[in-house]
């Protein structure tokens, strides 16, 4: 009697034993596979991506550049979000804003529309510059035009419109027509991105010292005053 009980016991002990590890074995196999979950989840998910916005608030309200960049995935797309959140607007001088500052502002002129236009595509990764066209007659005038390329097409933005050509002529072609001259009266400069830095450099430093007052200090290191 005695050595049936304690097989009995022992049969038990071991049974709920094992009982007692499968389910604490089952218990962390369920706690890894949540854990992995979320880490497959939000592993293609970047740190900084800007919330999504609903249809109401992209179409009634401004959105942050963050924003800005992430509801936009084309040229074109670019080039619409632009056009829609900035209002055109002559300038006394020729001062050239970074793009950020006409985001922010909210207006600019044709190079800053095409700075602006520029600096979302290549946030983007997509290939733009801006460009310089001059027309010589019937009289000297110019405009800036974001230009890049996308697929086997050309594209060209104007103050935010946006066009597709299939080369070059294409392009020269639309730009005369804006600036109502003939091709044969027309130039142009391809601007590198340095170059266009520097403008608003120059431009930004200009317009500081035309709002800095004089000190006496200046007046002494002045020759002659």
């Amino acid at each position: 009697m005695s050595n049936n009980k304690t097989g009995s016991g022992t049969r038990g002990k071991t049974e709920l034993g094992s009982y007692a590890i499968n389910s604490r074995t089952f218990h962390y196999f369920g706690i890894y596979l949540i854990v992995a979950a979320l880490i497959v989840a939000t592993s293609g998910v970047p740190a900084a991506a800007a919330p999504k916005r609903g249809w109401l608030r992209r179409t009634m309200t401004k959105p942050s550049w963050s924003q800005a960049v992430a509801e936009c995935t084309t040229p074109q797309d670019v080039c619409r979000m632009v056009q829609r959140h900035i209002v055109y607007t002559e300038e006394d001088g020729d001062t050239w804003s970074a793009a950020d500052d006409t985001w922010d502002g909210g207006t600019g002129d044709c190079e800053d529309f095409a700075i602006l236009a520029q600096e979302l595509c290549l946030e983007l990764g997509f290939e733009a510059s801006v460009q310089l066209y001059y027309a010589t007659a019937p009289k000297f005038t110019g405009h800036a035009v974001a230009i890049g390329s996308w697929g086997d097409k050309m594209w060209v933005s104007s103050n935010g419109t946006y066009k597709e050509f299939d080369s070059q002529e294409g392009v020269q072609k639309h730009v005369a027509s804006i600036l109502r001259c003939k091709q044969k009266n027309m130039f142009t400069i391809l601007l590198a991105d340095h170059d266009v830095q520097s403008r608003i450099k120059g431009g930004l430093e200009q317009a500081i010292a035309a709002t800095t007052p004089a000190t006496p200090a200046d007046h002494v290191n002045r020759p002659g005053i």
